[in-house]
């Protein structure tokens, strides 16, 4: 290329930057080339810009589809471990009495011959205020370490909707009624072992009615041996391990952070002097209790969040569709046809007959005969 025709492009440009008005006759005139060739020029340079834009289009396509379809993957994962701010056993045998101290609990069903059946329940709370408005549970299981069992037997897990009991005044009269289908049910056949029992549904139902709080019972299959029964840590066991704890897999709609507090409260728990009759096994205790003080301490499970990283094929996936938007959208946007510079042209130049001129130079083309080809007059390019 001539010397006149270098950097071209920038030259325009600081020309127009002085005056963004001016006709393509005079901006040709200041740049010593030919007006045509000018008009070319600033066409094909248009259209690379036009065509850059586009592709950054589609590029912004793709990006904003995979970071939408990322964004809602699955919906953030969350797990939270609660425990029990209350449980205790009932006694269909000793209807008056209340267990909420112990540090056992106790679930059996033997059927009597010539008596009524003798049913030990488990009743467990659970406070769920730790779980955001919009949880979607996708699991939950109670896990209970099993001290004693008399032998295989069936473990019945219910749903409670009734969370207003009170651990130290429930018994086999006052204990609220649960749903006879249990939400599952787990075979048991070793002592000394942890098992865990679906709960799930239970979770469920609680969160669909509005509940912040849940009661789980615990029964089991009708058995005819009296050694047929149950023993499990309650929320008092002096093992940590040991206790029960509700394991709660969930999804929200959008990331929520819960501030986890443990509140302790002072107060007189029983003011009367009473009588109570405890029956462990083949010992009876029987004590006083005049004036009872104690701590009540309300523990609200810190939640851990595990974000789950999409798999491969959905990224492959949300590029798919953003790239699938971006030629769309290109295709609707990009038609390529003649378009006005902007730039005032006079309507002589206008009407003047195109002129082929050489891309290197500028200078004009000129046929060679029949061949279907043209020469530069300039510098002697041959062009198709």
């Amino acid at each position: 290329m001539s010397k006149e025709y270098s950097d071209l492009t920038g030259r325009i440009i600081r020309l127009l930057e002085k005056d963004r008005g001016q006709p393509i006759q005079e901006l040709a005139r200041e740049l010593k080339i030919n007006r045509t060739f000018l008009v070319g020029y600033l066409k094909k340079r248009k259209n690379i810009l036009r065509k850059l834009k586009l592709y950054l289009n589609l590029i912004l396509c793709i990006l904003l589809s995979t970071s939408f379809f990322i964004a809602i993957y699955g919906l953030p994962s969350s797990s939270v471990e609660l425990y029990p701010i209350a449980d205790s056993y009932v006694d269909s045998s000793n209807p008056e009495n209340n267990y909420g101290g112990s540090s056992s609990l106790f679930a059996k069903h033997i059927k009597m011959e010539y008596t009524a059946d003798l049913i030990y329940n488990a009743y467990l709370m659970f406070d769920l205020i730790g779980l955001p408005s919009g949880t979607i549970v996708e699991s939950a299981s109670l896990t209970i370490y099993v001290f004693w069992i008399g032998s295989t037997t069936k473990v019945y897990l219910h749903f409670c909707e009734d969370t207003s009991w009170n651990e130290l005044e429930i018994n086999w009269r006052n204990a609220p009624k649960y749903v006879d289908k249990p939400v599952s049910v787990t075979i048991m056949a070793e002592s000394m072992k942890f098992y865990s029992m679906d709960a799930t549904e239970a979770v469920k139902q609680a969160l669909t009615k509005g509940l912040n709080k849940l009661t789980l019972v615990v029964t089991t299959e009708p058995k005819t041996s009296i050694g047929d029964f149950i023993q499990f840590d309650s929320k008092e066991s002096t093992i940590k391990e040991y206790r029960p704890v509700l394991k709660i897999a969930y999804s929200i709609g959008a990331l929520t952070t819960k501030t986890m507090t443990t509140e302790t409260k002072t107060g007189i728990v029983k003011t009367a002097s009473i009588t109570t009759e405890i029956k462990w096994a083949t010992v009876t205790e029987v004590f006083t209790k005049t004036e009872v003080q104690t701590l009540k301490e309300v523990v609200y499970a810190t939640a851990t969040l595990f974000k789950e990283k999409p798999s491969f094929s959905f990224i492959a996936l949300a590029f798919i569709i953003g790239l699938a938007i971006g030629l769309l959208s290109m295709r609707l946007t990009y038609k390529p046809k003649g378009e006005k510079v902007q730039l005032k042209e006079t309507s002589k130049e206008l009407n003047k007959p195109s002129v082929k001129y050489c891309p290197s130079c500028g200078g004009e083309l000129k046929p060679l005969g029949t061949t279907g080809k043209s020469i530069c007059l300039n510098c002697g390019k041959i062009y198709d």
